[in-house]
């Protein structure tokens, strides 16, 4: 997400472990954020 103008730069396909680490390796030192509006099949 970029926050200037809150927009996503990226979408990955799905949030498995294996796919964080490999976007994370692939963008060093890059800023991240999430959004918190992604469901995760838990509901209150």
């Amino acid at each position: 997400m970029d926050i200037d103008t809150r927009r996503p730069i990226d979408l990955l396909p799905d949030l498995a472990t294996a796919t964080v680490a490999r976007w994370l390796a692939e963008h060093p030192g890059d800023a991240r954020c999430m959004s918190r509006s992604v469901p995760t099949g838990r509901h209150s």
